[in-house]
């Protein structure tokens, strides 16, 4: 298989379309862009810029003329994911303006209870998708590759990275919702100092929506 149909096909993946949707809009039968991506023939030099179009992309690069496979611009998965990460940070800004001015006017335990719980989890939860839809802009203008073990080790630091916060998390829910008066939640005394709590809120949530979206937008390195 020759560069130009690797460039193809990785090109066309990377758009979310199937053979059969790229037929279409160039006007062509499946069976042509197959014939393409197996190395067997090569579209004329019309359906090449029409193919570069598609992509966002130069004809020299779907060619392997730079070295580097075209980037399609502005795809769907980054474009989805990015509006998500956007849509749920305004909702929960929102829901936080919302629930604090009631909170504010309320005096029984469970209502303040449930509003020291949402005060303790709504940065961390803004922070992180901060993070991960951060990335999923940036991977609309320029590509993001790295190979198995870099897209692995991602995968893990995100785990890591949050789990600490989860963690605290879990442990204040489950005290709270037990009524578990004395028990020890282990992370708390970090929440008493300032470093600790931007850590805890900020630094750690946020560096593990990075790495998970790095993880999920990242391509295979050629």
């Amino acid at each position: 298989m020759d560069r130009f149909s690797q460039n193809l096909r990785r090109a066309r993946k990377a758009a979310g379309l199937t053979q059969q949707q790229l037929a279409d809009r160039l006007h062509v039968t499946r069976q042509s862009v197959s014939s393409w991506e197996l190395g067997r023939t090569e579209p004329e030099l019309q359906t090449l810029t029409e193919l570069a179009e598609v992509f966002g992309t130069g004809a020299g690069a779907l060619l392997g003329e730079t070295g580097k496979p075209g980037y399609p611009r502005l795809q769907k998965r980054f474009v989805t994911g990015f509006a998500v990460c956007a849509g749920l940070l305004l909702a929960v800004f929102c829901l936080e303006l919302g629930l604090f001015s009631y909170w504010r006017k309320l005096h029984d335990f469970g209502a303040m209870l449930y509003a020291a719980l949402w005060k303790l989890a709504t940065p961390p939860l803004l922070w992180y998708l901060a993070g991960l839809g951060a990335v999923c802009f940036f991977a609309w203008w320029m590509p993001v590759r790295s190979g198995k073990r870099a897209r692995l080790a991602l995968l893990l630091a995100a785990l890591a990275l949050g789990l600490p916060v989860l963690a605290l998390m879990a442990q204040f829910l489950i005290v709270a919702l037990g009524n578990l008066d004395g028990v020890r939640v282990w992370l708390a005394p970090l929440l008493r100092r300032p470093a600790g709590r931007t850590a805890m809120q900020i630094i750690l949530p946020g560096l593990s929506g990075i790495c998970t979206g790095l993880f999920a937008c990242s391509e295979r390195s050629v």
